[in-house]
């Protein structure tokens, strides 16, 4: 059984980076209605905000980076996370 003790924790470091929380985060998940909460809520989770956009229908276009990618997020008006998808 000692074989098995170094791969799950080589697995549980994969899974859930350096502070040992799964961090990532995904559609369907409510991270805020405004610019600084939904900031807050990403940094907590390890993300690197660098631009939040209001959009005039009430959504939120975020530009940040995740574990060395780019991605964008796109918040719906009650705070949820609608889509990520890698920022070209």
């Amino acid at each position: 059984m000692r074989p098995l003790k170094p791969a799950l924790l080589c697995l549980c470091a994969a899974l859930c980076g350096p502070s040992g929380v799964a961090a990532q985060m995904s559609p369907g998940q409510t991270v805020g209605t405004t610019a600084d909460a939904i900031r807050s809520a990403l940094t907590a989770a390890g993300y690197d905000v660098i631009s939040i956009e209001a959009k005039s229908d009430g959504k939120h276009e975020v530009d940040a980076v995740f574990d060395g990618h780019a991605l964008e997020i796109d918040v719906s008006r009650d705070g949820q996370i609608t889509e990520i998808e890698l920022d070209d």
